[in-house]
């Protein structure tokens, strides 16, 4: 039974291994452009990060990615990967960036500014 076990054990952290190595070899995509949508004390700035479909129409769906990490850290490039997904399948995709604890010692009432202020933007 042991030797069943630590199979299995074995099994699991092998491919726990491949699959983390497929990852580190997936290279990060990146935005089609960014732009700054509020500036704010100091000069200090934030921008969305947009992934653009190739082909162009006027009106298309979008959506806005806002990353989670609790007001306290966190970045826009969580949602790189599902953004530029979508903007192969024609949607419009953005990754916003905002004030945080870690990055700009505020407090949440300041990243749901942030957050109002890039869909306005928008």
């Amino acid at each position: 039974m042991i030797k069943f076990v630590s199979s299995i054990l074995l099994f699991i952290l092998t491919s726990a291994s491949v699959v983390q190595a497929q990852f580190a070899k997936t290279k990060t995509p990146q935005p089609t452009k960014s732009v700054v949508y509020k500036k704010f004390e100091k000069g200090n700035e934030l921008k969305l990060f947009i992934f653009e479909p190739k082909q162009k129409v006027e009106n298309r769906a979008c959506i806005i990615f806002f990353f989670g990490g609790g007001w306290k850290s966190g970045s826009p490039k969580q949602f790189y990967q599902q953004a530029d997904r979508l903007a192969k399948q024609g949607i419009l995709a953005i990754s916003a960036d905002y004030r945080t604890k870690s990055s700009h010692k505020t407090k949440p009432q300041d990243a749901v500014r942030d957050a109002k202020s890039a869909v306005s933007w928008v």
